[in-house]
């Protein structure tokens, strides 16, 4: 793969930059329909549905996405041990610590997690079944809504999701301006705008992401007998 790769330090950057900004936007996408589980199973198995009969149209946008991200991936490590190799000594005067931003110091770590989480999600929601006893919910199966629902109900499951999610807030939130600084947009006079701005955009979909297990936990330990008022699948609707 590395003839693909540009020789210039500045060209990977902004290829990082911009296949990062598309995973940025699927992010957003995923989770908008993530939050669909909140409709209950219905509209949850639904949206599901409708994406399934999207194939193979859908198949495509998954190849080019697992591509972007391969190669986003692959560049960033690749831009990491180049650096090293141009400076195998630190300069005697660099950024402190208090200037880099708690996200930027998190990159290299965030990066690792993010990478094993998608793993681990792909695995438990993409390539198991819909059906079965995991799906079930108060005796009824529930298809891909139960399996999430029942995924949750471990405080292990939704605790390691919780941090995943805070990773990827992390890594959204240098990689937001890390676009602009890269494209020279972040300026004097807008630096302290999209810094505020891309803090506040990752914080938001942090805490969206993380009310799907909250919600699925405390309603799995303390209102399970709510599931199905919630939304009960009707496969006619489907």
């Amino acid at each position: 793969m590395s003839f693909l790769v540009p020789k210039s330090l500045i060209r990977i950057k902004q290829i990082i930059a911009v296949t990062g900004l598309f995973l940025i936007f699927f992010v957003v996408a995923h989770l908008a329909g993530n939050l669909t589980f909140f409709a209950g199973a219905d509209v949850f198995n639904g949206y599901a549905k409708k994406l399934q009969n999207m194939r193979p149209f859908l198949n495509f946008f998954e190849f080019v996405l697992f591509l972007i991200f391969i190669f986003h991936m692959y560049l960033t490590v690749f831009l990491i041990i180049r650096k090293r190799k141009v400076r195998p000594v630190k300069y005697s005067v660099q950024k402190s610590s208090a200037q880099r931003s708690f996200s930027s110091r998190l990159m290299t770590l965030t990066g690792p997690i993010i990478f094993i989480y998608i793993v681990l999600h792909l695995l438990d929601y993409t390539f198991s079944s819909h059906e079965g006893q995991a799906t079930v919910v108060n005796g009824k199966s529930l298809g891909l809504y139960g399996l999430v629902f029942n995924s949750f109900s471990s405080l292990r499951h939704s605790l390691w999701y919780i941090f995943s999610m805070v990773a990827v807030g992390l890594h959204l939130d240098h990689g937001f301006q890390s676009f602009f600084q890269t494209f020279g947009i972040y300026s004097s006079k807008y630096g302290g705008f999209l810094k505020k701005f891309s803090r506040i955009f990752s914080i938001c979909i942090t805490l969206s992401y993380v009310t799907i297990p909250i919600y699925a936990y405390f309603l799995n330990h303390y209102g399970n007998d709510q599931v199905i008022k919630v939304g009960v699948l009707d496969e006619s609707k489907l």
